[in-house]
């Protein structure tokens, strides 16, 4: 006789009907709704954290050279790096010459990064403004032609570096390529304020490098050739042989292994996608990943100015996105005649430099 077996009702499975799935679905997407955000907040601060930390650690290892120095000043110098953002590198002088490829002859510094620091890098989408002061902005240092704060010498601005936008096979382009340092004096770790812009060597590969280099049919002048770039320089500056016209155009101001950099005491730290926002621009240039832009199809930056394609309607120019940059970092909520949501400078941050000790100091924008 064949048995039949009784399951209990509780052991027999039932499937969830479709308001019990719709609840499962529902608390989900809730819970999406709340920790999306918050996670993306949580990866942002940590973003940040790792740019000012960066920031930090690069004025530390310039000021600890400048302690360790017996002779020759150090300094952060501030580059913008196309494939990686702004960089931070650790350079030291060497001595110094007498440029007159600029506007008038002057005795510039030279400086030339240290092998032994490598080179920090602020994560983006963060980038970094040094503030040059009202009067400090020249004809040769960011009031050049065909720079972005050409005839606001006498406004102060919060300039970005621009040491990436020229044309590497042009003669004497260089005179676009400027940007900032944090000084320390040597022997000493103390910040140097209001010294001229001096001459940061940053050998940059020609796409036709016999436009540039070598000057006068000496090879030996040719940076790229050099063991390193401290024994080039040493030798441009210390060797008789070199004349005064080989040395304007290799290491001189205008030329495109050189970048000007003057001093300064504040930097700003601040979301340059935000920045774009601020301006009320479409975004970020796609290949820059800045509000600047790339003219040329194959990817030589040739003029730093406003990316115009950028622009909506009217818009602004290059001397009015500047002016509005700054006006934003500080701090000022009513750009263009119309309040900036909250958010959209949320992120910019002022420090300014503790003389001594070269720690950052955050201060209210």
């Amino acid at each position: 006789m064949s048995r039949r077996f009784i399951f209990p009702l509780s052991r027999v499975r039932r499937a969830f009907t479709v308001a019990e799935l719709l609840v499962v679905i529902g608390i989900i997407a809730i819970l999406l709704v709340i920790t999306v955000p918050a996670t993306q907040q949580v990866i942002a601060s940590s973003v940040r954290s790792r740019a000012s930390n960066a920031m930090q650690n690069s004025l530390r290892s310039a000021r600890d050279a400048a302690v360790r120095s017996p002779s020759g000043d150090t300094a952060a110098v501030f580059l913008y790096d196309r494939n990686q953002g702004v960089v931070v590198v650790t350079c030291q002088e060497v001595g110094s010459v007498r440029d007159a490829s600029g506007v008038a002859a002057v005795d510039r510094d030279v400086f030339v990064p240290m092998d032994i620091y490598e080179p920090l890098t602020i994560p983006r989408p963060w980038s970094v403004r040094g503030y040059a002061a009202a009067g400090t902005i020249g004809n040769e240092w960011y009031g050049a032609d065909n720079l972005p704060y050409d005839g606001l010498e006498a406004e102060g601005h919060w300039v970005f570096p621009l040491n990436d936008f020229f044309e590497r096979d042009v003669l004497n382009d260089g005179v676009k390529r400027v940007s900032f340092m944090v000084r320390f004096r040597a022997g000493e770790g103390t910040v140097v304020r209001g010294a001229e812009p001096a001459l940061v060597m940053d050998a940059s590969p020609a796409s036709t490098q016999t436009l540039v280099r070598p000057v006068g049919g000496n090879d030996n002048l040719d940076i790229l050739q050099a063991e390193n770039v401290r024994s080039w320089a040493e030798r441009m500056i210390f060797d008789d042989t070199v004349t005064q016209g080989q040395r304007d155009a290799m290491m001189g101001f205008a030329s495109v292994d050189s970048v000007l950099c003057g001093t300064v005491s504040e930097l700003a730290l601040y979301d340059e996608s935000e920045l774009a926002a601020a301006l009320e621009l479409k975004g970020l240039n796609p290949r820059t990943r800045t509000i600047y832009r790339d003219q040329t199809a194959d990817g030589i930056f040739t003029q730093p100015e406003l990316d115009a394609e950028l622009v909506l309607g009217a818009g602004v120019n290059n001397q009015q996105a500047s002016t509005l940059a700054t006006r934003w970092i500080q701090g000022v909520t009513d750009l263009q005649g119309a309040d900036l949501v909250g958010a959209a400078r949320a992120s910019a941050r002022i420090f300014v430099i503790n003389p001594y000790s070269g720690q950052l100091v955050e201060v209210e924008p």
